[in-house]
């Protein structure tokens, strides 16, 4: 059964949200704080699996007590409350939250969000990379670009547009500035899953917040001695999504589905910047025997972990409450054929343009194809004739 606590300074409030969880009182055993102090009492009492915290409170407000509960236990999954008059406070707490929802907040969206990132979590078999995933507060973004957000923002004749241009080269703030829009404070009735339309939405000034609050452009120092190559990690992203939505137009998806695909080969590789930044000695092995026996990286870290970057950045990116097809992409870009997805879907076209990339353009260690999906799916004539039409249209452009 999972232990989950809810934080909230006005009483009235934990006794509401305790009459409308009653029917879960099944699968959760609920625990109940008025403050953070009485919070972090009743965590030393006893292991929690998740903490719902109210932002705004007297003394130790929602965000310092998420931050503590951050640091003292990574494994439980925290998610904030906040009234619609706290942007500020909201915007803070992205730094310490795995998710964000809104005040009033109806039990069917507590509960699936809740559970939906409990379910997630639980799919990382190795309990080292689970602590690390649970503790980890922002991705290790690429350097070069924070001068060029930063002069675009000081810049009087910069405009959102040229913000959306840069921050889309980017994997860790495209995963960040997803989560923030397409959480409950937000309040959308429908999933944002581009980046360009995420910046239209939010605006110049929280997008500023943004980058100073979540620090996307800060302490590469532990990634760095892992030894990857973030500028290849970046052009590898940059061009696999590319593929992806080119692809997924051929396979006659949609235009959500095609932008699914391009989000997804953008973040197909996030597991590898979690395992870098938060287990840079450990990962550095990976590399050093990926060079030796001139393999896939995943093979590696299934034989050393016990888990992929795949599995590790689709948990993260589930916790995260980012759309289930791009979770599934990426969980599964190895393996489709573990996808809950039957049809085509974008899973079908990052894992295809996976294999292209590394059979085509970088060459030079094998990638592992799921022949399984592939035959029953039916879709070898179709990789080829997909994999002929990027041939003879270019597609891989220069990504710098």
């Amino acid at each position: 059964m999972n232990k989950i606590m809810f934080v909230d300074d006005d009483q009235n409030i934990l006794q509401g949200i305790n009459r409308m969880l009653r029917p879960m009182r099944k699968e959760w055993a609920l625990s109940f704080a008025n403050s953070g102090s009485e919070a972090l009492d009743l965590l030393k009492d006893g292991l929690f699996d998740a903490i719902v915290s109210d932002t705004r409170m007297p003394g130790m407000n929602g965000v310092e007590l998420l931050n503590e509960v951050r640091e003292l236990y990574p494994n439980v999954i925290r998610i904030g409350l906040s009234g619609y008059a706290d942007e500020e406070l909201a915007l803070e707490s992205t730094k310490t939250t795995h998710q964000q929802l809104t005040k009033p907040c109806e039990a069917e969206t507590l509960k699936s969000t809740i559970n939906k990132a409990l379910q997630i979590r639980s799919q990382v078999r190795n309990e080292a990379l689970n602590h690390f995933i649970t503790k980890t507060e922002s991705l290790p973004p690429l350097p070069k670009l924070y001068s060029e957000i930063t002069d675009v923002m000081q810049n009087k004749n910069g405009s959102l547009s040229d913000v959306a241009k840069i921050i889309s080269k980017d994997i860790a703030m495209t995963a960040k500035i997803l989560q923030l829009v397409n959480s409950a404070f937000f309040g959308l009735a429908r999933n944002v899953e581009s980046t360009d339309e995420a910046v239209m939405y939010l605006g110049y000034d929280v997008i500023r917040g943004l980058v100073l609050t979540i620090k996307l452009f800060s302490d590469l120092s532990s990634a760095d001695q892992s030894g990857i190559d973030l500028d290849e990690l970046w052009t590898r992203s940059f061009s696999i999504a590319g593929i992806a939505k080119d692809i997924a137009k051929l396979a006659g998806l949609d235009n959500k589905s095609q932008d699914y695909a391009h989000m997804s080969g953008m973040l197909h590789d996030v597991g590898i910047l979690v395992m870098a930044m938060n287990m840079p000695d450990e990962y550095s092995e990976v590399i050093k025997i990926k060079l030796e026996e001139k393999t896939n990286a995943s093979i590696i870290e299934e034989r050393l972990f016990g888990c992929t970057h795949a599995e590790v950045g689709g948990t993260l990116l589930g916790i995260w409450g980012l759309p289930d097809p791009i979770v599934d992409a990426v969980t599964n870009h190895h393996t489709p054929s573990h996808s809950s997805s039957k049809d085509i879907s974008p899973v079908t076209a990052v894992h295809f343009a996976n294999i292209y990339y590394w059979q085509n353009v970088q060459n030079d260690y094998p990638v592992p194809v799921d022949s399984n999906y592939i035959e029953s799916h039916g879709l070898n004539e179709s990789f080829n004739k997909w994999q002929q039409n990027i041939k003879e249209t270019h597609f891989m452009d220069e990504a710098n």
